[in-house]
């Protein structure tokens, strides 16, 4: 047993194995599998729900699918996040959610660049930008229904403080996921811009010692035509 929990920590591929087989073997109780599937947070077969979805990352074929699972169950746990907006459940069901969200929407933004398919990327880039700022969304929501005026209640300060782990992590995905031709143009007229800082004419002050030499110069005649 030491060894096997050694290589689960060592190689996730273990621990996905080892989920795919207990969720086979829950899989073979009847009933479990569609009461699972239609399971909503904090009911008890929405972690086998979730159990489940690990099979699809166990089974992902290359970088292209397995960033595309990791931003569909990113999309799948923003949908869950909606259905507890006013339910006012307890703080850890709301956090536990949230942060499988950032796990698989971080996870997927790692992945992101090794997609091959432009098109594909830029997709699957524009999605996890918007599941994670609509995350923050629908923490304003259920921060503004659920507490109300118990802002200084600690349910509510926990919801708050997970709301702000979730802006950290749209923070870091919009970087992350951005369009590769948007940050192009933005370095570049950024360079634009340094450029035509150092190549802008700088006012001088007139020569005056040029002015002095052309007034000596108009002297002579003056004194001729004087002579």
């Amino acid at each position: 047993p030491g060894r096997l929990a050694l290589l689960s920590r060592s190689d996730p591929r273990v621990t996905a194995l080892a989920t795919t087989v207990a969720v086979v073997l829950l899989l073979g109780v009847p009933g479990i599998a569609v009461g699972a599937t239609a399971a909503q947070p904090g009911e008890p077969l929405y972690t086998v729900r979730r159990n489940m979805e690990q099979m699809r990352v166990a089974f992902a074929m290359g970088d292209d699918d397995d960033t595309e699972v990791h931003v569909e169950l990113a999309a799948a746990r923003l949908i869950d996040l909606k259905t507890l907006v006013g339910k006012d459940v307890a703080p850890d069901v709301v956090t536990d959610v949230s942060a499988d969200l950032g796990a698989h929407a971080t996870t997927a933004a790692a992945k992101l660049p090794r997609v091959e398919d432009d098109g594909r990327r830029s997709a699957l880039g524009r999605t996890l930008r918007y599941v994670t700022d609509e995350q923050v969304t629908v923490f304003d929501d259920i921060v503004a229904m659920d507490c109300g005026d118990r802002a200084a209640d600690a349910d509510c300060q926990a919801l708050a403080q997970a709301r702000v782990g979730s802006l950290e992590v749209a923070g870091e995905i919009s970087i992350a996921a951005g369009e590769p031709e948007t940050v192009a143009q933005a370095d570049k007229t950024q360079s634009d811009n340094n450029d035509s800082v150092i190549a802008e004419p700088v006012d001088e002050e007139p020569a005056v010692d040029g002015g002095e030499a052309a007034v000596a110069e108009d002297q002579p005649e003056q004194d001729d035509a004087a002579g």
